[in-house]
């Protein structure tokens, strides 16, 4: 695999390159040391992939690469979309304030977002190849310089008159092959790894992100329809509001707050083009998102038969190994009918492996694998880097 390089949040290499061996737990190398037929079979094999391809990690597992490469940090990094928002628009060849004051741009602004009780706008522009690429405007309150009705002519860099003060954003950014890439950013185009939570939640998220909308895998939940249409309120507003705003103004606002069967139309033509891609990959966008239940797959509750498929060994072994610590404290719930959670087994994976298979090594992560807790999205509310968990010695 490419290896691709680290940013930490203020745009500078955090740690050189890095590729699935840094992330990946479960590689391991078969070893002809036992004179079983099947695990000599199964190190020529492994011997001959290696080398055919030039890693360790030529097998992956589904459900891990799909529930963490959509998170945060190897997202970001895998779908190289730069160390903040401004390279990411120089990539796409979209300048936002340019083609707001340019009328280039099809908004639509409603009070009630559904992600949160305060007002939002979203807007359309047009990367360089012509796909789409859309934003939001959100907001930690509706009053003031963050009321849209008030003042819908922002962003306040614009340096001119009714202009809101907004927080966060969200982009969606339509690939060549019409799938969405996504971004979350605050006010400044710094990215963000989730949401404030003052913006926007998420209240069907999995439990590990405590309502918050974290970028990648919640942004493809909340769109695996495809982008939402929310009815614009601003133009109706200014049309009964005239005395409110200037004739420069009003004039602003029809022309980047358009009817509505012109902004459904654009929005619908840029779902056309993302649900032919899903056809394509044999999804169908009514159903429920697969990137969403195999972040929930991968992350559930672990019984002791799922323990001891995924460390492939046999009921008596795994008791074997529940009679001695650490497995016998940090596993305890496996004795009695209970269950482990994923970041229990992936702090003992490796010595586990060690103490019951003869016949592999265990190639451990240099960074760790990038389990999500209560505990480390607790952390900081708007990055996620301390959920990278560091190898064991």
């Amino acid at each position: 695999m490419r290896d691709y390089q680290i940013w930490d949040h203020a745009g500078s290499v955090k740690s050189g390159r890095f590729s699935t061996a840094h992330f990946y737990p479960y590689t391991q190398q078969y070893l002809n040391n036992v004179s079983d037929a099947t695990s000599i079979l199964a190190s020529q094999n492994d011997t001959s992939l290696r080398t055919a391809t030039g890693s360790s990690t030529y097998l992956i597992r589904a459900d891990w690469f799909i529930a963490t490469a959509t998170l945060p940090v190897p997202y970001e990094r895998l779908l190289q979309l730069g160390a903040n928002q401004v390279a990411l628009d120089q990539q796409l060849g979209v300048n936002v304030l340019t083609n707001i004051n340019a009328n280039r741009v099809i908004r639509s602004g409603f009070r009630n977002s559904g992600m949160s009780p305060q007002n939002r706008i979203i807007e359309r522009h047009a990367q360089i190849n012509g796909l789409a690429y859309w934003t939001s405007y959100d907001f930690s309150s509706s009053a003031a310089t963050a009321n849209i009705f008030n003042n819908p002519l922002g962003p306040i860099t614009l340096n001119g008159t009714k202009e809101f003060f907004h927080e966060g954003a969200g982009i969606m950014f339509q690939l060549a092959n019409g799938m969405f890439g996504y971004r979350v950013a605050d006010n400044n185009g710094v990215t963000l790894d989730k949401a404030a939570s003052n913006t926007v939640n998420q209240s069907a998220a999995p439990a590990e992100f405590l309502a918050a909308v974290v970028n990648g895998v919640s942004c493809m939940s909340c769109h695996n329809a495809g982008l939402i249409h929310k009815k614009d309120e601003i133009r109706p507003f200014a049309q009964a509001n005239t005395g409110d705003f200037t004739q420069v103004e009003f004039e602003k606002i029809l022309n980047i707050f358009p009817e509505e069967r012109i902004f459904k139309d654009q929005l619908d033509k840029d779902n056309a083009f993302y649900f032919n891609a899903l056809t394509q990959l044999g999804i169908d966008p009514k159903k429920p998102d697969p990137v969403n239940q195999s972040f929930r797959f991968y992350n559930r509750s672990l019984s002791k038969a799922d323990v001891r498929e995924e460390l492939g060994i046999s009921t008596a072994v795994l008791d074997g190994l529940l009679v001695n610590e650490p497995f016998k404290s940090r596993w305890t719930s496996l004795r009695s009918a209970g269950a482990i959670s994923r970041e229990d087994l992936s702090a003992l994976l490796t010595q586990a492996i060690e103490q019951s298979r003869i016949e592999v090594n265990v190639t451990i992560p240099r960074l760790g694998d990038f389990v999500v807790t209560t505990s480390c999205m607790f952390v900081s509310q708007v990055q996620m880097d301390n959920c990278v968990i560091a190898p064991q010695p």
